[in-house]
């Protein structure tokens, strides 16, 4: 097939698009991407491999890592409010037929299709740019980009399309290009041991992993992802996860359903907050999830540990929540228990430069 960034190709493939976004399929219209995506984690972060090198690699990937990576990008996808419409959700160059006879294109394949978020088939589109051999140079530009959503917003006028409406496309699409790196890295992790094909599977998942992380890193600024981080102004914002554990690898907890809540309370001895996380149906084994310590202006912090946590296992990234005024903690960890009833705030005591003004325990 033709470069899918020749801009007559992309008109068209968008129009089509556009058209196949607008069909009504009767049963569920839930969205899949966050179902099918925590399927893969449980699979893939369970597997063994009777080859010593695959193991050996196998190993190698860090489940807590990407675990921690989907949280966040969840929580930014969910602040998108992206459209819920019937997706394609596989569109490769291959899965689209062109009849130069009757100057038509068609979609074909629709194994993955389901009702899923508008930003993820187009982003998924974008990164199935680089093809088979995963050419990350021809992920479209932005100039391309903007070509392709004018065609799929206002297909009869498409020079009509305000930059307002471009941006947020923008902004929407290559949010979840990145939730399709990580749904496609962890399906290769499961091909790697299922699949009879002669394909490096394994490879294949370090390829659209590292790609994930090079585009958060690159793009992050150009999205303006930080203007997707809540204000005070707002009342409230919830993020809702659901997932597997590290069954064999680590002890196993459930996800959290963290909410974070933009208000003024008034503690006693404290004062005035507005800013508090609670994170209390949640059980952490080891190390908070970076995208709890990413929110350095917390106030109040309310969280469950299950033992894991000990005073030479560092809490990692706890030291950037400098703002941190009182920390609730849920704990059946009698050594750590032990060492934190008294509230001296000693280095021997609470290894960290986060000092809340109070540390309420509860021992369960």
């Amino acid at each position: 097939m033709a470069d899918m960034r020749e801009p007559k190709l992309a008109a068209k493939i968008a129009k089509q698009l556009r058209r196949f976004h607008h069909v009504e399929i009767p049963g569920s219209k839930e969205p899949q991407l966050w179902n099918d995506i925590w399927k893969f984690f449980e699979k893939a972060s369970v597997l063994e491999f009777d080859d010593d090198t695959m193991q050996k690699t196998y190993e190698t990937i860090s489940f807590r890592e990407v675990h921690d990576e989907l949280v966040e990008l969840k929580g930014l996808c969910d602040r998108l409010k992206s459209p819920v419409i019937f997706a394609h959700n596989d569109l490769l160059s291959g899965n689209i037929m062109i009849n130069c006879e009757e100057d038509k294109l068609y979609f074909i394949d629709y194994e993955y299709a389901s009702y899923n978020y508008r930003g993820y088939d187009i982003g998924n589109h974008f990164a199935e740019y680089a093809g088979f051999e995963c050419d990350y140079d021809l992920y479209p530009n932005m100039n391309e980009q903007y070509h392709f959503f004018r065609h799929y917003l206002q297909p009869d006028r498409p020079q009509e399309v305000s930059e307002k409406d471009l941006e947020s496309l923008y902004i929407e699409a290559n949010t979840y290009a990145l939730a399709s790196h990580l749904f496609w890295a962890l399906w290769g992790v499961i091909q790697a041991k299922m699949s009879p094909i002669d394909f490096d599977y394994l490879g294949y998942f370090f390829l659209r992993y590292n790609e994930y992380k090079r585009q958060k890193e690159n793009h992050c600024k150009s999205l303006r992802l930080q203007h997707l981080q809540p204000e005070v102004s707002h009342n409230s914002y919830q993020e809702k996860s659901c997932g597997g554990c590290y069954a064999k690898r680590e002890n196993a907890f459930p996800l959290c359903k963290p909410q974070v809540c933009w208000v003024v309370k008034k503690l006693q001895g404290i004062g005035e907050v507005k800013r508090i996380l609670d994170l209390s149906y949640n059980l952490f084994t080891r190390e908070f999830p970076m995208s709890v310590c990413n929110l350095t202006n917390l106030e109040v912090l309310k969280f469950n540990e299950n033992g894991g946590f000990r005073l030479s296992q560092r809490l990692v990234g706890i030291d950037r929540l400098q703002n941190i005024k009182y920390m609730e903690l849920t704990t059946c960890g009698y050594y750590l228990m032990k060492n934190l009833q008294q509230l001296e705030w000693k280095e021997c005591i609470w290894p960290y430069q986060v000092k809340p003004k109070r540390l309420h325990m509860h021992m369960l």
